[in-house]
């Protein structure tokens, strides 16, 4: 048994316990105000919740199960059966790479109506294609061993993170710098918190994929730091954004 990922599958469930608590208190908070927005990074927190399910059980498949992890050896001999399709693409992440993009997506939405702005407008359809292209590129192209391709999955996404996050940051972080009001400024600045975390979250799972590619041993310490990153972003939104109410904002 590989002991680094027992580490990281014992790991993963305390994430996943934090996390499904922050969906449960989302959700509740939905259910008493009916708020759109409050709504969608309830999405988002349902989604990341998935996408992490999704990487322990990679490592429950490999740590008991038929399929081992196997790096920079594209060559390797794997069943080519529909069951092994889908297993594959859960011990390489593939899964819960596609969720993180689904949550990245809704985050978007949920910038549209904080901002009360235009659906389907050139922006949201180039959005919606280079998601598309994302979900495409993470189940179909790949190859067995081969994490280079694993690289650009990471890279991709980490593309589609920053082009919804860094303006949306940045848009806040303005709005906060042009009010007074106390309690909007620590709704806006939590909303920056969690941008920033997100994006630190795919930039960690980047630099740990890029350092297997060139040999280093899986689960970097970057893997288990972002997902202390992903806890920080949801506890913002929640403590920051969704927790606090006046007057049903």
């Amino acid at each position: 048994m590989d002991f680094i990922v027992l580490v990281g599958f014992i790991y993963e469930i305390f994430v996943i316990a934090i996390t499904f608590s922050f969906v449960l208190l989302a959700s509740q908070k939905y259910m008493e105000f009916r708020n759109t927005r409050t709504f969608y990074l309830f999405l988002v927190f349902l989604s990341i919740l998935i996408g992490v399910i999704f990487s322990w059980s990679s490592k429950l498949i490999t740590l008991w199960g038929p399929i081992e992890y196997v790096y920079n050896n594209p060559d390797v001999v794997y069943p080519q059966t529909p069951m092994y399709w889908f297993l594959l693409r859960i011990v390489d992440f593939r899964f819960a790479l596609a969720f993180v993009a689904i949550a990245a997506f809704f985050t978007y939405v949920f910038e549209i109506y904080l901002y009360e702005e235009e659906f389907w407008d050139t922006k949201f359809i180039a959005y919606i294609i280079y998601t598309i292209f994302t979900l495409i590129f993470t189940f179909t192209v790949y190859e067995r061993g081969n994490t280079f391709l694993d690289a650009l999955c990471f890279l991709f996404l980490f593309i589609q993170i920053f082009v919804i996050y860094v303006p949306f940051m940045s848009r806040v972080l303005i709005e906060y710098r042009s009010i007074d009001d106390s309690f909007l400024k620590k709704k806006l600045l939590s909303l920056a918190s969690m941008s920033l975390n997100f994006m630190l979250v795919l930039l960690s799972f980047f630099i740990d994929r890029v350092l297997v590619l060139f040999g280093v041993p899986h689960f970097t310490f970057f893997y288990f730091l972002a997902w202390i990153f992903q806890i920080l972003a949801i506890f913002s939104a929640y403590v920051g954004y969704i927790k606090p109410r006046r007057d049903n904002s």
